[in-house]
C-alpha cells in the first residue's frame, strides 16, 4: 500500500486505524492477486466487488470519525485520500475495460467474417 496512505491512517485513532490498516491490507491483497496471472471474468468481478466492500467500509469508517470530530486533521487527510484511492480504482477499471475493448477489436473483429457473424460484438468495436 502506498506509503503515505499507510502513515495516514496511523494517525487516525484507535479503533479506527486498527480496522482502516486490515481493510487496506486485505484490498492490497486483492489487487496483488489479481494482478499475479489472468483472472476469470468471474475472479475479476468477484475481486471488484470485494474491492468495493472494502471501500464502503473504509468510507463507513470515515463517516464515524467525521461525525465525531469533524475538525480532527487527521480524519481529513484520511477522507481526502480515501477520494483519491476511489477514485484512483475507476481508473484503473476503466483502463482494464478499454484495454480489453481495444485488444478483442484488434485481435477478433478485425475480420469481415467475424463481424458478419457477431453483429452485436462487433458493435463494441465500431
Amino acid at each position: 500500500m502506498p506509503l503515505a496512505r499507510q502513515l495516514c491512517v496511523r494517525l487516525l485513532p484507535e479503533p479506527h486505524n486498527t480496522e482502516t490498516l486490515k481493510l487496506l491490507r486485505e484490498y492490497v491483497q486483492i489487487r496483488l492477486d489479481i494482478t499475479q496471472r489472468v483472472p476469470s471474468p468471474a475472479e475479476f468481478d468477484a475481486a471488484v466487488a470485494n474491492s468495493n466492500r472494502i471501500q464502503q467500509q473504509l468510507w463507513q469508517q470515515a463517516m464515524v470519525m467525521a461525525a465525531k470530530d469533524s475538525g480532527i486533521v487527521p480524519t481529513g487527510l484520511f477522507i481526502q485520500s480515501l477520494n483519491e484511492w476511489i477514485d484512483d480504482q475507476e481508473k484503473r477499471l476503466t483502463a482494464v475495460v478499454t484495454a480489453f475493448r481495444i485488444s478483442f477489436c484488434s485481435r477478433f473483429m478485425g475480420s469481415p467474417f467475424l463481424r458478419a457473424r457477431f453483429p452485436a460484438a462487433a458493435g463494441i468495436c465500431d
